[in-house]
């Protein structure tokens, strides 16, 4: 499993400049790391800033011209992150239903045997389990709704830049951190609940379409 991961955003602004925004990501830490304006032309710092990291472009469609030297098996989308998170949500509410029912008739069978023979049988107890309490995922979500989302949820906070041009990148960054901290509490809450199977169980810091673009 792994430990670490980083995500650069990117923006581009206008003809001549590249806003970059760095997310550091443990399994105890989701860090905005850095952030930088570069001249488009400034390769060495654009490679250097972006080597080795998963990165999304937010730039919309119309302005987006091709960014050097990205490698595209690292590119990841928000709606990959967003159809994991929310489906693994909802079948982790599955299972525990599942196994709820699964439980609640295994007592009333185990019930409906007489005391005298059900001496013969494994004990079966009633479960009081706890649902499991997942973040509500939205269907489906634009990056341009970020600031919208942040104010949705109550995490305003710091949406404003000493530079302007890192005012947009900076709100996404947060909207995104904040989705993968809601990861986390998810994938921690699977764990657990113990009547989760071990597939769902098990605990990374992203979701896998994401971790598994990374060497």
């Amino acid at each position: 499993m792994k430990e670490y991961a980083s995500l650069a955003l990117l923006e581009q602004i206008g003809e001549e400049d590249i806003a970059i925004w760095t997310i550091s990501v443990t399994s105890t830490s989701t860090e905005l790391s850095g952030a930088w304006v570069i001249k488009s032309n400034d390769l060495n710092t654009f490679q250097s800033v972006t080597d080795g990291k998963l990165h999304m472009e937010i730039s919309s469609q119309a302005n987006t011209r091709k960014l050097p030297g990205l490698d595209s098996n690292l590119k990841v989308s928000i709606e990959d992150f967003i159809s994991e998170a929310r489906n693994d949500a909802i079948q982790g509410s599955v299972i525990f239903h599942k196994h709820l029912q699964d439980n609640e008739k295994a007592y009333k069978d185990y019930m409906a045997v007489a005391p005298s023979d059900r001496k013969l049988l494994p004990k079966v107890v009633r479960k009081k389990l706890v649902e499991p309490e997942f973040n509500n995922w939205p269907e489906q979500f634009n990056l341009e709704d970020s600031k919208n989302y942040l104010d949705k949820i109550g995490k305003k906070g710091l949406l404003k830049s000493a530079d302007p041009k890192l005012e947009k990148i900076l709100i996404t960054a947060r909207c995104i951190r904040a989705f993968i901290d809601m990861w986390k509490k998810d994938e921690i809450e699977r764990k657990n609940k113990v009547y989760l199977d071990a597939e769902t169980a098990s605990v990374t810091i992203l979701p896998k379409s994401w971790l598994q673009k990374l060497p």
